[in-house]
């Protein structure tokens, strides 16, 4: 097993790679059941204020600060995934795309918390994540929280593991209430279990002398 600091800055980045594509789906994905109500709130009338989100979270997730853990993650909801990481969907303009997170099943607001210890880079509303949280996690992990009925953070704050930030709800573009959670490792989306189970390497060295 490589050192901690190796495993992060090797120069091939070969530790998450199988776990961080992200490619167009090769088959055609179901369609969405938006309701009107939503699509109206976040259809491509609003295409500019998107760009100028999405542009906001590239920069924020370029940010490089140290690791500020090394402890074992937590869930943010114990729930039913009801939406499996890079699943393929079609919007109602016809365009298809791959999950960037899981969801996890919320059908009335629930408290959700923080997966490891962390710096809040974002807290606020936007067009599709609806009311969402970027945790900065260092050295370049971070992990984000969308849908959310009710932001119990602002930017800036320092949170804990296992630290309620927010509560579950159906704000942006959503078919039906729920959690979206996803981990960013270098700016890119990687599968949030798979990453818990690999992180097991380094947050409990037992677990890796006896793989």
């Amino acid at each position: 097993m490589v050192g901690f600091n190796n495993f992060f800055k090797h120069p091939v980045n070969s530790y998450f790679r199988l776990i961080s594509s992200l490619d167009l789906p090769t088959k055609k994905a179901p369609r969405l059941r938006l309701p009107a109500s939503v699509w109206e709130r976040v259809n491509e009338t609003h295409k500019d204020q998107k760009q100028l989100e999405r542009e906001l979270i590239e920069d924020l997730l370029k940010s490089e600060t140290p690791l500020k853990n090394t402890q074992c993650w937590t869930l943010p909801l114990n729930s039913k995934v009801v939406s499996q990481y890079s699943s393929p969907r079609t919007l109602p303009n016809n365009r298809s795309y791959l999950h960037s997170g899981v969801d996890l099943r919320a059908r009335r607001p629930q408290p959700i918390v923080a997966t490891a210890d962390g710096t809040i880079l974002f807290a606020n509303k936007m067009v599709v994540p609806g009311n969402n949280i970027l945790i900065d996690h260092g050295e370049g992990l971070f992990s984000r929280y969308m849908h959310l009925s009710k932001l119990l953070v602002h930017q800036g704050d320092s949170v804990q593991r296992g630290q309620v930030i927010g509560l579950t709800g159906a704000t942006g573009r959503v078919e039906a209430p729920h959690l979206h959670w996803e981990v960013v490792w270098k700016g890119r989306p990687i599968s949030p279990f798979l990453f818990l189970d690999k992180w097991r390497f380094i947050c409990n060295p037992r677990f890796a002398l006896t793989r």
